[in-house]
């Protein structure tokens, strides 16, 4: 899982946060993460938003300075896998609060890397992290589907809370009013076409929007003002 997404999130959340939330969430980061921000600011530059200026110019001109007074060993310590978790966690937990929950929502996880659904586990099972949601999708017909729900399985086994919502083919009738909804047509004009998309689609809600787009594109639909 990258971090992108948590850097567009903390960029979105300095621009619309009063001064009071800003000042709070420039406390609780620079608490939690403010001696090490530099190993997460490679990955996160939006983290800089809420740091101290001091900190922030210690990190760079750490970055900047002599390469030699920093041994490989140390740099591949600090930048291990281990820290980056934990400290992403410590972030997570300095941004959640009743006041601003947090919810992450993770798709097509069936192709993650295994460092990434170790990460997206130690968020979900940080017990120091509150009013946090996670919410995670993945196909279960893909070649590396299984390993979401041995990931789901042990966290239950943990005590966690999880909670799975099953969503398989939409039915004829709902491709219907889905077809008719985005051509403008009354569900009848639009039947001869529906069926024909759901059996081309299987029913796969996503393919069925695709299929609609790939016929707009192609022109094999077209408006047509004379009707």
């Amino acid at each position: 899982m990258g971090l992108d997404a948590l850097n567009t999130f903390l960029g979105t959340l300095a621009r619309g946060a009063d001064v009071h939330t800003m000042g709070y969430l420039k406390r609780s980061t620079n608490e939690s993460v403010g001696p090490s921000a530099s190993i997460l600011r490679q990955s996160i530059p939006h983290l800089g938003i809420f740091m101290k200026e001091s900190a922030v110019v210690s990190d760079e001109s750490g970055s900047s300075g002599d390469e030699e007074s920093v041994s490989s060993v140390d740099k591949t310590q600090a930048c291990s896998k281990r820290s980056k978790f934990a400290l992403t966690c410590n972030l997570i937990r300095a941004l959640s609060s009743q006041k601003n929950p947090v919810v992450f929502f993770i798709d097509d996880l069936q192709w993650a890397d295994p460092a990434s659904l170790e990460l997206v586990q130690q968020i979900a099972e940080d017990r120091d992290i509150h009013y946090r949601l996670c919410d995670i999708c993945y196909r279960d017909d893909e070649a590396l589907a299984s390993q979401v729900p041995n990931m789901l399985k042990v966290m239950e086994g943990r005590g966690f809370s999880v909670q799975t919502i099953k969503l398989g083919p939409i039915e004829r009738e709902s491709a219907n009013t889905l077809v008719s909804e985005a051509l403008c047509l009354p569900p009848s004009l639009a039947r001869n076409l529906s069926e024909l998309v759901h059996s081309k689609t299987g029913g796969s809600a996503l393919f069925v929007t695709n299929f609609l787009l790939t016929l707009c594109k192609d022109g094999s639909i077209r408006l047509n003002l004379s009707t």
